[in-house]
């Protein structure tokens, strides 16, 4: 009577599910060559970024689930699309701005390396103010750097100067 070879569940090799495939010493190798399928990070983290994902995951439910408006009627499903297309909007708005001030902030750090390579090439004295906007620049970060649309939101505002009157006396005079 032949003995045949019988598989453990779970514990065959490969080259007795893919015949012709590597063996498990070979599976073994190409695993160790592998970098981890997660970095390296403290329990910490990942608590952090397993609760963010949730926080997330409920704000999305919130979302799709029906309110109650001011008036006192439930929402239909238009109003929820509505609702969530503004905010898609304004969440895209607000990463466009974000992306411009990154760009922004590189562009003059690069533009400020350059001029200070430029004139220690040139054996010029002046380099050092723009050692010192780059410095700044650099202090700043990107969230120090304006957007192009940061004017448009601003409220206009009453100003008032003092007039100068010409029958007034000149402090300067008297003093």
């Amino acid at each position: 009577m032949g003995y045949e070879k019988q598989p453990i569940f779970g514990m065959e090799s490969s080259s007795d599910r893919y015949p012709g495939g590597p063996s498990h010493c070979q599976t073994a190798k190409l695993k160790k060559k592998r970098p981890p399928p997660f970095p390296n990070k403290s329990r910490r983290y990942w608590e952090t970024i397993i609760h963010d994902k949730f926080v997330h995951i409920k704000g999305e439910r919130t979302w799709a689930q029906l309110q109650v408006m001011k008036s006192g009627q439930i929402e239909d499903g238009d109003e929820i699309e509505n609702c969530r297309s503004q905010f898609t909007h304004r969440r895209l708005k607000r990463a466009r701005i974000r992306e411009r001030r990154v760009k922004k902030y590189e562009h003059r750090l690069t533009v400020a390396k350059g001029i200070v390579k430029l004139k220690e090439e040139a054996g010029e004295d002046n380099n050092e103010i723009w050692k010192w906007l780059g410095n700044i620049v650099r202090e700043l970060g990107t969230e120090g750097m304006s957007s192009d649309e940061s004017g448009a939101e601003i409220e206009i505002k009453m100003v008032y100067y003092t007039k100068v009157m010409a029958w007034r006396r000149e402090v300067e005079k008297e003093l």
